[in-house]
């Protein structure tokens, strides 16, 4: 009879034993989903942030890229001023040249005549 309640105290132990590693198997299971869970949290978060870091850091290119046109667009624009302001001086040159030229015509037509 002692064999027999060895055996049984054996096989209620082999099965608590059983017991036990599945509900360690369980515990690890959860334990293994929430750190899954956490680094797919972390892994979001930080795409976030990469997403915002480079939408700050293309929107400062734009906003860059935007200052370098507007001072190109001055520059050009204050070199087509300069431009218009010579050709609008030579034109008055040569407005007054031939309005002399007409006078002085004119002038000699009616000495001639």
């Amino acid at each position: 009879m002692a064999i027999y309640n060895a055996v049984k105290a054996l096989k209620e132990a082999e099965e608590k034993a059983k017991e036990i590693i599945a509900e360690a198997q369980e515990k690890a299971k959860k334990i293994l989903s929430e750190a899954h869970a956490q680094v797919q949290v972390k892994r979001e978060e930080a795409y976030r942030k990469a997403l915002l870091k480079a939408r700050e850091g293309s929107s400062r290119l734009l906003d860059q890229a935007r200052l370098e046109a507007e001072e190109e667009a001055r520059r050009v624009i204050l070199e087509a001023e300069k431009e218009v302001e010579s050709l609008r001086s030579k034109a008055k040159g040569r407005f007054q040249k031939a309005v002399e030229a007409v006078v002085s015509e004119v002038l000699a037509s009616l000495k001639r005549g």
